[in-house]
């Protein structure tokens, strides 16, 4: 089946053709535009993304279902601007401890914070 769909209404379910053996039945539908099935099956990521970069999974309803997921929260992160002359020393610090800059960062703010 091939669905076909009304322009100005894209991502509506009004508007919608379906395209069986020849025939089309039209509901409410006045522009239309093709609707490509989904693939079977994709060769790659690439070719899985690309299709949907070009695709609104809006416009296939029937080809995905709710499932109920737990997340679990695992803190906050903040993204800070430093100069650069600051990351380079940060980062040549960071490499002489064996840590992430990230921690380093982190633990050489806590310090100077409590001793403010």
């Amino acid at each position: 089946m091939v669905l076909i769909q009304r322009s100005s209404q894209l991502g509506d379910q009004k508007g919608f053709l379906a395209w069986t053996d020849d025939l089309m039945q039209e509901k409410d539908a006045e522009e239309y535009v093709m609707i490509e099935p989904i693939p079977e099956e994709f060769v790659s990521r690439e070719e899985a993304a690309e299709f949907w970069d070009t695709h609104d999974t809006t416009d296939y309803p029937d080809a995905f279902q709710t499932v109920d997921a737990e997340t679990t929260f695992r803190g906050r992160y903040y993204e800070i601007e430093i100069e650069a002359d600051v990351a380079e020393v940060l980062q040549a610090h960071a490499r002489q401890k064996d840590v992430t800059v990230s921690n380093l960062a982190s633990d050489l703010l806590r310090q100077q914070l409590a001793t403010a």
